[in-house]
């Protein structure tokens, strides 16, 4: 999508974490905002370490069950908000499994929701990015085998996920073959916050300043995960 810029955040702002002298996934430019400045660069600029990946090519990726058969799948999800029980939806979703392999990673179109504006600013995935995206539930069967063969199911705070796959996607997960990494982390750190930077911080810190480029994305975030 040639619409969609990444740009430098120069400064802080009390509506969401952009961090000052990082960089930020945008469908366009933030007007009236002095603190933003657009770079111009395509949406598949890498600016980290992190290669972008994005199956929206083909809906059903050719991935070979020896990626995700018998071993560990991680997972993520960014959505429209915190309760898909009132309706908010999911707009990107990603699975790896426990070398990194890429099992799935598109943007999703919400089936009712136009806009999200508050997680939009933590996220930064617009209307405008996913509108041309398939549903999640065109992924359902896909998911539902991957799931079942998988090992295990590991997710940071991995609750939330299931909750939202399981209402939006109607897949089915096995909550005993979940492995939560924010409740671990609590257990090895429990003085500390908990949310995924924190933990990229606490057990990769060589990696933070990599990670802090694409944190919110769920590809990015599966990675760190």
């Amino acid at each position: 999508d040639t619409n969609v810029k990444i740009y430098e955040q120069l400064g802080g702002v009390d509506y969401a974490d952009y961090k000052p002298g990082k960089y930020y996934i945008s469908p366009y430019e933030v007007a009236g905002k002095e603190e933003v400045s657009q770079l111009g660069l395509p949406w598949n600029y890498q600016f980290s370490g992190f290669p972008m990946n994005k199956n929206e090519t083909q809906l059903f990726p050719n991935i070979e069950e020896s990626l995700y058969k018998n071993r560990p799948i991680i997972f993520d999800t960014e959505t429209t908000g915190f309760s898909p029980e009132k309706g908010e939806e999911v707009v990107q979703i990603t699975l790896v499994n426990e070398m990194g392999q890429s099992i799935l990673n598109t943007y999703l179109k919400p089936y009712c929701k136009t806009q999200w504006k508050q997680a939009q600013a933590i996220h930064h995935i617009s209307p405008l990015m996913v509108q041309t995206s398939p549903h999640l539930d065109q992924y359902s069967d896909f998911l539902q085998t991957v799931f079942d063969k998988a090992s295990v199911i590991v997710g940071h705070n991995v609750a939330f996920d299931v909750r939202f796959v399981e209402k939006c996607g109607k897949v089915s997960i096995d909550k005993k073959n979940t492995f939560d990494t924010m409740k671990q982390f609590k257990k090895e750190a429990p003085n500390l916050k908990h949310k995924l930077d924190d933990a990229v911080q606490y057990y990769c810190p060589e990696y933070y300043e990599i990670y802090k480029n694409g944190a919110h994305n769920s590809y990015y975030d599966t990675v760190a995960t």
